[in-house]
């Protein structure tokens, strides 16, 4: 047949323009999901590199809302290997005093969803993890829509946008708070935390409780979860007030000495509470439940950075270390608080941290 005496099918045509359409397509996405993920994998060994992808200012309600979610689905994480029983619990190093830090499949799990989340909407951002190893991605991108509706939440929506240069900005996340306790079946304890600090000071923070999925948040000088503005209004009148007899909640597994400080300086009138998580003990303060968290040894900041955010952001509330300086949450290469720790909500906190000083001045150590 002759060239000029060949007709094409205007059918098979439009056939053949579409695969060439989709092709491309499918290659452009594949190369943007390559490079973002190039830039996260990148960030991990080089925690600072500024990209193309990232602006150099972040919103923070977008940053809130992210690591919401970021959390949440964290915490499913957490449920699942729960549920599956695949903790693989074992000890991943010694903590400064020789005790064991314990590792689950729960943490590496929720690890790779929070960090994850956040890195591939927020590139370039630097992000401080409990745990060290490199996100994959494999199951891990949150559904745009998710983030749309939480958008729309009654509490978020009326919400001002916040610029915010991003060399200002930390953030910093437990995937797994009470790893201890989690290992025991002591599921109340657990929380998953996200924490933004904005040029040091705690300025976001998101406690999640996966086991009974309430999540509350705050955002200083900003707004309150719902969650967490019930908390506040339907506080007991009883733990409003003056109190003889203080109530404290330290930790069951990192006592530390403080409980033979408490005795020397209270004798018989106080009460102790002991508990798992930071995260848990920052929202019985808030609950009512508890006078005054004190910590007596080093924390690691990802520990107490969201429950420092939601106390600044609550009236009548403070967290400070032990000689009373506020906590700084910048990266200067140091994840410690090394000075104790002093939490309060509607109790004198000057009181408490004077009598501490007190003690450390007669003993020379607390």
């Amino acid at each position: 047949m002759w060239p000029y005496m060949i007709r094409l099918n205007p059918f098979g045509f439009i056939v053949a323009l579409v695969l060439c359409i989709s092709v491309y397509l499918l290659y452009t996405s594949s190369s943007l999901t390559n490079d973002v993920l190039h830039n996260i994998r990148a960030r991990k060994r080089e925690p600072n590199l500024s990209t193309a992808l990232g602006g150099q200012t972040i919103d923070l309600k977008n940053l809130l809302v992210t690591l919401i979610r970021a959390a949440e689905r964290g915490g499913k994480e957490v449920v699942g290997v729960m549920k599956n029983r695949e903790l693989h619990s074992r000890a991943k190093s010694k903590d400064e005093h020789g005790k064991d830090e314990l590792l689950t499949e729960g943490d590496l799990r929720s690890h790779q969803m929070m960090v994850l989340q956040v890195s591939a909407k927020f590139p370039g951002l630097r992000i401080i993890s409990e745990e060290k190893e490199s996100p994959d991605s494999d199951g891990f991108f949150l559904p745009f829509g998710e983030l749309q509706d939480l958008l729309y939440a009654d509490d978020i929506h009326n919400l001002p946008s916040s610029l915010v240069s991003m060399e200002d900005l930390v953030v910093w996340i437990d995937p797994l708070d009470a790893t201890q306790e989690y290992t025991e079946n002591l599921t109340q304890y657990v929380t998953t935390m996200a924490c933004v600090a904005v040029k040091g000071v705690a300025t976001i923070g998101i406690i999640h409780e996966p086991f009974s999925q309430e999540t509350y948040w705050a955002w200083k000088d900003t707004g309150l979860s719902e969650s967490v503005e019930d908390l506040v209004l339907n506080l007991p009148q009883s733990t409003s007030r003056d109190k003889k007899r203080l109530r404290f909640i330290v930790s069951r597994s990192h006592t530390g000495d403080i409980k033979n400080s408490l005795a020397k300086l209270y004798k018989d009138d106080y009460d102790v509470i002991t508990a798992g998580g930071s995260g848990y003990k920052a929202l019985q303060l808030i609950k009512g439940n508890a006078d005054a968290y004190v910590h007596s040894t080093s924390i690691k900041k990802w520990d107490i950075c969201a429950p420092n955010a939601l106390l600044n952001s609550v009236q009548n509330s403070l967290m400070t270390d032990l000689k009373g300086n506020t906590i700084d949450y910048n990266d200067t290469g140091d994840v410690y608080n090394r000075n104790g720790l002093l939490a309060t909500y509607q109790t004198n906190h000057q009181k408490i941290l004077q009598a501490f000083k007190n003690l450390a001045s007669s003993i020379k150590h607390i």
